[in-house]
């Protein structure tokens, strides 16, 4: 239970972060919320392995790109 709160609030504190980056990538919002959702999807199941939440930005911001490159 602790996880799932924690990764709720590390999600929620860099949402919009995440967000203005892939619409600086794609130039269009709709492509940018399916981006960020993409990359979000992708690290849910690995945040209980995450040993460093302050790397939790970073390590997002790298599977958006990929996500939106793609």
């Amino acid at each position: 239970m602790a996880i799932a709160l924690r990764s709720r609030q590390l999600v929620h504190a860099t949402s919009d972060r995440l967000y203005a980056l892939a619409s600086r990538i794609l130039r269009d919002g709709d492509l940018a919320e399916d981006a960020m959702q993409g990359a979000l999807i992708s690290a849910w199941p690995q945040l209980p392995t995450l040993r460093d939440p302050d790397r939790f930005e970073a390590w997002v911001r790298r599977l958006l790109v990929r996500s939106a490159s793609a």
